[in-house]
């Protein structure tokens, strides 16, 4: 695979546009479409220009590449609370699937592993946000009813009117630090309908740090699955 400056580079593809545009693939390399009159030399001034981006951006595919579908074999490494433990199939297991430093997971019980490991990690979800809402409602002066565990795509929780708070239960593969924004942010909800200067500084005042953690779930949220 031909390298410029140091980037991999899948391929350079020449035609009648009249701009460049570099693609950063899933598989971590570039992509490179030029004009025809392009020559290496001009695209090298292109990369220096951008070089940071494209290293940052870079960076981000090959950490995806980790977090692509499971297969659950040996050694295949899993997401929890924002670290990554290896998984270990082993007979005669009492449980399907033990975590204890790692993931264990029972010969017989592969073909339903996906399974498994989803009803685990709700099953994680639901202790863990209900102990940590319980810390920080008080602290913002609001009563919450339950924490129900979500499998929703497209927003990582919700707030009802009758004082629910859903929460999606593959927040339990992200950090403690990231788990507990989503937490707060729901929990203001139950003051603040919407995403006023108010419900801000309320999310504020127990959580300064929010805006990094909104980025967080911004570059890192799609990989939060199996």
């Amino acid at each position: 695979m031909k390298r410029i400056l140091g980037f991999p580079v899948e391929k350079i593809i020449k035609s009648n546009r009249k701009t460049v545009s570099i693609e950063v693939t899933d598989n971590a390399t570039l992509i490179i479409k030029t004009p025809t009159y392009v020559r290496i030399a001009d695209i090298e001034k292109i990369i220096q220009k951008n070089y940071q981006w494209l290293k940052n951006r870079l960076e981000i595919a090959q950490k995806s590449r980790q977090f692509k579908t499971k297969r659950f074999v040996n050694g295949e490494k899993f997401l929890y609370l924002g670290q990554l433990y290896p998984l270990e199939i082993k007979q005669n297991l009492s449980k399907p699937l033990i975590f204890n430093d790692k993931f264990y997971l029972r010969f017989d019980a592969r073909p339903y592993a996906r399974e498994i490991f989803t009803n685990w990690y709700k099953q994680q979800a639901a202790k863990n946000f209900y102990r940590r809402a319980l810390i920080f409602a008080p602290l913002m002066g609001v009563e919450f009813n339950q924490i129900k565990i979500s499998s929703a795509r497209k927003r990582w929780g919700s707030c009802s009117n009758k004082k629910n708070i859903n929460i999606v239960w593959r927040l339990i593969m992200a950090p403690q630090a990231i788990i507990d924004y989503v937490i707060v942010h729901e929990l203001a909800h139950l003051k603040h309908m919407d995403h006023s200067k108010n419900f801000w500084k309320l999310v504020e005042s127990v959580y300064p740090n929010y805006k990094k953690a909104i980025n967080w779930l911004k570059e890192y949220g799609p990989y939060l699955d199996i």
